[in-house]
């Protein structure tokens, strides 16, 4: 090398000189810019035939001690028992070259630029030994492939702070890594890009480092049952990746920092503590985990959003673990996951949950959704889920609002079938069909919480309370065939208001009919077949103004299917009808007068909530026109004798539609005292 001048290549022939048919050097480069190369890097057979052995001696090529001058290698076959090549300062660029079964180092940089290691194969190696060691910078690793390599391929240790675009930056960029040891790629606490590259059937964590930049990845059938797959002790920054069939504790890990995960894929991982780990602020949008077992993600205050979650299977502590405040999931779905022990989705420190599906999940020994603190749920539908303590599970007093929801045919053996314990808060604008427990509660169990605008419809409990079990505030909801085994068909307990519960079956006791409400504390302004024909129930119950027993004449009211066994009542099914009033319905104007119905509020078809002078009881507010004068029965403007025949008719019949009109003095009640008031509007006094 000593001739060889600044800017010449340098090109080895395939040899036979030796006896193995391999040059045997251990040169040190001479400080110059330089290439040397095989006869033709562009071919294989080239390469594979193109051998500089350095037999013992530490390295094949190694830099002067303090060179400024690049040196290109490109297309050669390296061979070295205990390392390959050396470079110092300079930053070398390496194409196409092949370091098979060197035990020390192939490649060692102690360099203050960004090296080139680009379409490379590196074979075998030492147990203790990284294939890439280097100090100060990330190369930039581009197109190679790592086999077999032992403990670690990558490690960089002190890197510099790095001032550049990613063209220029070192990183990973499509590589394969496989069959290695442990610590595939390590950088210790060092930042790390990684794009387009491929991991599988490797013994260890795969990627340890500190802030992660990763797209394009597939990590694949690696083992790494004590530890983490992927590690970032810092942020992590991860896009389209792939994450399959793979072993280890956790599969990603972002620990105590923010993590951001997008369009990103987890199917047929095992990781018990879990197959996402993150710390607070972090984010997971559109993302699928599919058929993994043990918790699929655990961590700080984060958002998911558009994500599936489908037939996983989790650990004993759980399937999705959200700790810290304000917890978004957004427009995610859970389908067909199941938990061994405790709850499914646990959110100790709150949530916010909107439009989400959570269909077919099982929770034998717990909630599917269990809450604490103040939590949104909204617009979500929850269907055919098994659990022990409910579908919705709230350990707190809190402040917890549920708006808009759709519960059908979930079951519970413990807790009630589709809303469980919640005490505070409300619950408003939501369908509950087909929920059942086996125990109290068919479809919630409550403490004081408003319930409105809301429908019950076939809903079962063993003891008490078929639709609602505890003191319910309830107002302008329907409850229409819910059964329960002993008392309370519709309702077990609560202050009831502008509602109607209807054709629900309850035990009956000495006499008396427990069909449709249990013990209560009051109502009013209700329609509930049966009630008027009872005496108290109870010392405590308070029978208000406005309550009638009165068929509430459904568009269909729906019917009890007995199954082929009419005198067996135990196996009926109610199935569900159509719940709009009809124009007849003794139901319509027939609420509280003195009802204020909130800003935007609607009924359950989102329609205002009071379209004529009185809130209707129900559900459903009839659609008709605003009263325009009082007494004015026939539209003509003014009160006359010629109003007198309609209103003597709803005199006759108080409740329906019109009935507000009837009563004149507004006081809430269709009486003689609406005479005296009609006759004064007719003679002007």
């Amino acid at each position: 090398m000593n001739d060889v001048l600044d800017g010449d290549i340098v090109v080895i022939l395939p040899n036979d000189c030796s006896q193995d048919g391999r040059w045997h050097e251990n040169v040190t480069l001479p400080d110059i810019a330089m290439r040397i190369q095989s006869a033709n890097p562009d071919i294989d057979a080239v390469v594979d035939a193109t051998i500089v052995d350095g037999g013992q001696a530490p390295y094949v090529f190694q830099s002067a001690p303090q060179p400024i001058s690049p040196v290109v290698l490109e297309g050669l076959t390296i061979r070295s028992f205990a390392g390959g090549l050396s470079f110092r300062v300079a930053a070398p660029t390496i194409r196409r070259c092949r370091f098979p079964d060197i035990v020390g180092m192939a490649i060692r940089l102690q360099v203050f630029e960004t090296a080139t290691i680009e379409s490379c194969e590196f074979v075998g190696g030492g147990m203790e030994t990284p294939s890439i060691y280097s100090v100060q910078r990330m190369p930039r690793v581009v197109d190679c492939q790592f086999s077999d390599t032992g403990d670690r391929a990558i490690q960089v240790v002190s890197q510099t702070e790095v001032n550049c675009d990613e063209t220029d930056c070192g990183g990973i960029f499509g590589c394969d890594f496989v069959g290695g040891g442990s610590r595939i790629v390590d950088m210790g606490t060092n930042s790390l890009v990684v794009r387009d590259s491929y991991f599988t059937d490797n013994g260890g964590p795969c990627v340890i480092c500190g802030p992660l930049t990763m797209s394009d990845c597939r990590f694949e059938n690696n083992l790494n049952a004590v530890s983490q797959l992927v590690a970032s002790s810092n942020t992590a920054a991860i896009e389209r990746c792939e994450f399959v069939g793979n072993v280890s504790s956790s599969t990603l890990l972002s620990s105590n920092s923010t993590m951001a995960l997008s369009d990103c894929m987890f199917a047929s991982n095992a990781a018990p503590i879990g197959n996402v780990s993150f710390g607070k602020d972090s984010s997971i949008q559109r993302c699928g985990f599919t058929d993994n077992d043990g918790i699929c993600v655990r961590g700080d205050a984060a958002l998911i959003a558009d994500t599936l979650f489908e037939d996983n299977r989790g650990g004993l502590s759980g399937f999705i673990f959200l700790f810290g405040l304000d917890a978004q999931v957004l427009r995610t779905d859970f389908i067909n996951n199941s938990v061994v022990n405790q709850d499914l989705i646990r959110m100790p420190s709150g949530l916010t949950m909107r439009e989400c599906e959570c269909t077919m999940n099982s929770a034998p020994s717990g909630g599917i959704v269990r809450l604490a603190q103040e939590t949104v749920i909204e617009d979500c539908v929850f269907s055919e889920n098994t659990s022990l303590s409910g579908t919705v599970n709230s350990q707190s007093s809190s402040q917890t609002r549920i708006a808009r929801c759709s519960f059908t045919d979930n079951a519970a053996t413990s807790g009630s079938g589709a809303i469980s314990s919640m005490s505070g808060g409300e619950i408003l604008d939501c369908v509950f069909i087909g929920n059942s427990s086996k125990t109290s509660g068919g479809a919630v169990s409550v403490g004081g919480t408003p319930v409105s605008n809301s429908l019950f419809v076939g809903n079962s409990a063993a003891i008490f309370g078929g639709a609602i079990f505890g003191f319910a505030r309830m107002s302008e909801c329907t409850v229409v065939g819910n059964v329960a085994g002993h008392i309370g068909g519709g309702v077990y307990g609560g202050f009831l208001e502008n509602s109607i519960l209807y054709d629900n079956r309850g035990a009956i006791i000495n006499g008396r009919d427990f069909s449709q409400i249990g013990s209560l504390g009051s109502v009013s302004y209700c329609d509930v077949q049966g009630l008027l024909a009872l005496p108290d129930q109870s010392p405590t119950q308070q029978q208000g103004p406005g309550v009638i027993s009165a068929d509430p004449r459904f568009v269909d009211p729906g019917h009890w299917d007995d199954m082929g066994t009419p005198d067996d009542l135990s196996d009926d099914v109610f199935i569900a009808g159509d719940y709009h009033l009809l124009p007849d319905s003794p139901c319509i104007d027939g609420g509280n007068p003195a009802f204020v119905p909130g800003i935007d509020a609607t009924d359950f078809d989102g329609e205002p909530r009071v379209m004529s002078c009185r809130v209707d009881m129900g559900v459903d507010e009839f659609t008709q026109d605003e009263v325009g004068v009082i007494g004015d029965f026939n539209a003509d403007g003014v009160v006359s004798v010629d109003d007198l025949p309609e209103f003597l008719s709803f005199m006759l019949s108080p409740y329906g539609l019109g009935a507000c009109t009837a009563d004149i003095n507004g006081d809430g009640a269709v009486n003689g005292l609406d005479v005296s008031a009609m006759a004064g509007l007719i003679l002007g006094a």
